[in-house]
């Protein structure tokens, strides 16, 4: 039994782990992506939620 619970316990780490890199790689690549757009940034994330919201809508 606890084997069992170690072995959870780990994987539940790991999982853990895995996101948190996730959500740094996701911010460092988009550190980059501004400083490589610099002022069209902006206007860049706001069409990216337009057509997200687009999809999103035209689904239901």
């Amino acid at each position: 039994m606890d084997i069992l619970l170690i072995i959870l316990v780990g994987g539940s780490l790991v999982g853990v782990y895995k996101a948190i890199e996730e959500m740094r790689k996701r911010k460092d690549r988009e550190i980059e992506l501004r400083e490589k757009m610099g002022d069209d940034y902006d206007l860049f994330i706001e069409m990216r939620n337009k057509k997200k919201e687009n999809i999103k809508n035209s689904k239901h």
